[in-house]
Formats: structure tokens, C-alpha cells, sequence
């Protein structure tokens, strides 16, 4: 296992020196620091959960639990994007064929 630094506020930092924590919170822990990671497009959820030790799907249910989206905004943009393209292109053409 290696060590890792994080600059923290020292209020912070204090809490979780102090703090001990059992296996459940400490999964929970790693789990939120890797979401960033992930949110930020640079960690798959796929490598995130071999890092965590759990299936994929188990760990993209526990951050549903925390509301947390498997789907990011900026694809979710694309696809809605796209939905409406598709939308409009059909619209135009059963209107097209209904004025025929």
C-alpha cells in the first residue's frame, strides 16, 4: 500500500487524524475521493472500482445512493443533444409525408 499526501484545511485534517474509522466508512472515504476523479473525466468507474475491490455496478449503485450520476453532465448534454436532433428530423419528415 502506499501513502498518499493530501493538503487539507487544518480543521479538517485534525478531525481526520483524530478520528478512527471502521472498514465501512473508510471504503466510503476512498470512494468519494476517486469520484472526483471521475467526475472530472479522468478515472473510469471501471478502474475506480478495481482501485475500491467491488463489481462496477455495485459501486455505481453506492453513489446513486449520494445522488451522484454515472452519466456526467457533458455526455448527458450530448445525448440530450442528439435526442432532439433525432426528434426534430422525424417530426419534419412525418410532416413532410402527411403534406404529400
Amino acid at each position: 500500500m502506499k501513502l498518499a499526501t493530501l493538503e487539507l484545511p487544518d480543521n479538517m485534517a485534525d478531525y481526520i487524524n483524530k478520528k478512527p474509522v471502521d472498514e465501512a466508512t473508510d471504503f466510503k472515504r476512498a470512494a468519494f475521493l476517486l469520484y472526483a476523479y471521475i467526475d472530472a473525466g479522468l478515472m473510469s468507474h471501471g478502474y475506480a472500482d478495481q482501485l475500491l475491490g467491488v463489481d462496477k455496478f455495485d459501486l455505481i449503485n453506492f453513489y446513486g445512493k449520494y445522488g451522484l450520476s454515472y452519466i456526467n453532465k457533458e455526455d448527458w448534454d450530448k445525448y440530450k443533444n442528439t435526442e432532439d436532433e433525432v426528434s426534430t428530423f422525424f417530426d419534419k419528415h412525418r410532416k413532410n409525408k402527411q403534406e404529400v
